[in-house]
């Protein structure tokens, strides 16, 4: 649909955006002083908001007003562009931010699963040059002591043999002094070797290792967190980097708070412009096309028939009435279309699934023209009884709601009108 739109050369400099990105209408709201009329003006110097009749009035005189809509559409695009920004930066980027924490908290914990692991390293090898040392140490005693005991067993020999000595010394000076005295005179001088001097063994001395607790910890090492000056702060993305979708509904703000600046006038448009065109089967002239929310068409003739066809004029289905060249269907809020019969005095209601059920029976009045209101969803029906004619009112689900047929003076307000609908105000156009 947009490629064809663009190519007619009486739309191709028109602006396409998507539907989401439409400007928004701004919401029904009835005059207080007038329950008829809708507000859609809002006069300036009284801070008020008026309907169109409540402007005449001469406490508004010369007064600046500004239309309504267009401050809605302000409002409303503003709001929308920090909802935007919720959907497309902050909540996303808060996400993002979550999801890096997810990612610190797995890597923190690996990273002290290494640093236990690396602690029982440390102490285990530790442990081993513990052991490694002390066996040292152990087999060292073993041999001094082995060695001392070797000199002290090689002393005591050395003085067993000199006992053994003194024995036979003994012996010697007791034959000695058993023989006479002159043979004494011519005997051997006998001489005493002295004592054997040994070295005595120093003791060894054991000295305890001088350390405490923290010198165990400086050698198995230690971890620690660093100093609070070198923490950093997450990284986020500036505002510049949202979305497209966001840029355009800012562009859209700035655009209406320059339409809102400039000076209001309120006018009705008189020109056509023609948008396409194609041919409609099983129809002799089109009288009256109604559009439906899916962009299909229904279109009659004054014979009676009805047909639906798509953009391309293809034919979706043909339903055969008593309809004539008045405006006697209309597409509804939910996508129905119904449409009168006034020879059976009844109103036919269409699903989307093309299942056809009565809808409304008008008793004694004939449903001619009938109208689905696109602001609230009430059905207007023109009918008429021989010369009578009046509007009635329905809820979108069949309920009477209003009757018009005369004024205030009791004049008679219609005649046969052919159509019927109404306009942004809400008001009735026959």
């Amino acid at each position: 649909m947009q490629r064809p739109h663009l190519k007619s050369p009486d739309t191709q400099i028109h602006e396409i955006v998507l539907y989401r990105h439409r400007k928004h209408q701004l919401p029904v709201e009835k005059c207080k002083l007038q329950p008829t009329r809708n507000i859609d003006i809002f006069c300036k110097e009284c801070q008020v908001p008026l309907c169109s009749k409540c402007l005449t009035k001469k406490e508004h005189y010369l007064h600046t007003l500004d239309d309504l809509d267009e401050i809605y559409a302000e409002k409303y695009a503003f709001q929308q562009s920090d909802f935007a920004k919720i959907q497309k930066y902050f909540l996303p980027t808060t996400q993002g931010l979550k999801t890096d924490i997810k990612k610190d908290v797995t890597e923190i914990k690996n990273i002290m699963q290494i640093i236990r692991t690396s602690i029982k390293v440390e102490a285990e090898s530790l442990k081993n040059l513990v052991d490694e040392v002390t066996s040292e140490n152990t087999e060292h005693a073993y041999t001094v002591e082995k060695s001392l005991l070797e000199m002290l067993e090689s002393q005591e020999t050395i003085y067993d043999d000199y006992i053994a000595y003194l024995a036979s010394m003994t012996d010697k000076f007791q034959k000695h002094l058993s023989l006479t005295n002159q043979k004494l005179l011519f005997s051997e001088t006998l001489r005493i070797k002295t004592i054997p001097e040994t070295i005595k063994p120093v003791q060894p001395v054991f000295t305890s290792g001088q350390f405490n607790k923290n010198d165990i910890s400086k050698l198995l090492g230690r971890f620690y967190i660093p100093d609070s000056k070198h923490l950093e702060n997450r990284k986020i993305n500036p505002m510049e980097e949202i979305s497209t979708h966001v840029k355009f509904i800012d562009k859209q703000l700035e655009q209406s708070k320059e339409k809102f600046d400039m000076k209001q006038t309120l006018s009705l448009s008189s020109s056509i412009t023609k948008v396409g065109e194609y041919r409609v089967p099983c129809v002799l002239n089109a009288l009256h096309v109604s559009a439906d929310k899916l962009g299909r068409f229904w279109v009659s003739d004054d014979e009676g028939n009805l047909v639906q066809t798509d953009l391309q004029g293809k034919l979706l289905q043909k339903v055969q009435t008593s309809g004539g060249d008045e405006g006697y269907h209309t597409a509804t809020q939910d996508g129905d279309l119904i449409y009168t019969d006034g020879v059976k005095k009844v109103i036919y209601r269409i699903t989307p699934e093309k299942i056809i059920t009565e809808f409304i029976k008008t008793g004694d009045w004939t449903p001619l023209s009938i109208h689905s209101s696109r602001i609230n969803g009430n059905i207007l029906v023109r009918k008429v009884k021989g010369k009578e004619a009046k509007v009635t009112r329905y809820s979108k689900t069949g309920k009477k709601i209003q009757s018009i047929q005369r004024n205030n003076e009791g004049q008679t307000l219609f005649n046969e009108p052919h159509y019927i609908t109404e306009n942004i105000n809400e008001d009735i156009c026959i």
